[in-house]
């Protein structure tokens, strides 16, 4: 199974620019694929999540550079995405930013287990029909419990998301362009009030992005 080139959207990343373990365990997992001769480049991908209340000093495609490299991924064989700030804009930057471009058309998504339904419905409606894609899930390290309210959290994102991009066509980048620019707020103007409201309205159970 070989493909175009692999894309690791980003697990986290704290104050002071480390990688959160969910990121290090996706990198782990595309140093291992990338070894076993699966693909010839690999794109990390992120910013940092908007929801934080801190500006990390590196943004995450880059310390997940770093930390490729020290572990066996030359330098020239990655690719960065730094824009993406939630896992629809870890399909779209990559996607129109680097993979049209070189009219790659085979690839692999690495994330983590609780993530993957939420990636796969994101990377397949963003892609579209044109693209073969495969996904991979790495195992987390997370307590029961922390990863029991993961999951739920998870299913509650996917199905927001749903009700925002649902009726966008697959692969349609024109719409996904207009929606994440003029709809989102990890991508709009202002985007720390709007922060602001979204977090008030997950912790009321409302309808939101």
């Amino acid at each position: 199974m070989r493909v175009d080139v692999l894309i690791v959207p980003g697990g986290g990343i704290d104050k002071y620019g480390r990688l959160k373990p969910t990121s290090l365990q996706r990198v782990d997992k595309a140093v291992e694929l990338f070894k076993e001769g699966v693909t010839e480049y690999v794109i990390f991908s992120g910013a940092w999540s908007f929801m934080y209340t801190y500006k990390p000093p590196i943004t995450e495609a880059r310390a997940m550079q770093e930390y490729a490299i020290t572990h066996g991924i030359p330098y020239d064989k990655i690719l960065l995405d730094e824009e993406a700030r939630d896992t629809i804009g870890n399909a779209y930057f990559p996607k129109v930013r680097i993979i049209k471009p070189r009219g790659w058309r085979n690839i692999m998504v690495v994330t983590s287990e609780f993530h993957l339904k939420r990636t796969q419905y994101v990377f397949e409606k963003v892609f579209g029909p044109d693209y073969n894609l495969k996904f991979i899930a790495v195992t987390s390290a997370l307590p029961q419990d922390v990863l029991t309210h993961v999951i739920d959290t998870e299913r509650k994102n996917l199905e927001l998301t749903r009700r925002k991009i649902g009726q966008i066509p697959a692969g349609d980048d024109k719409a996904i362009g207009e929606f994440l620019f003029t709809k989102h707020p990890a991508y709009t103007k202002y985007t720390r009030i709007k922060r602001a409201i979204l977090i008030h309205m997950l912790r009321h159970n409302r309808r939101t992005f």
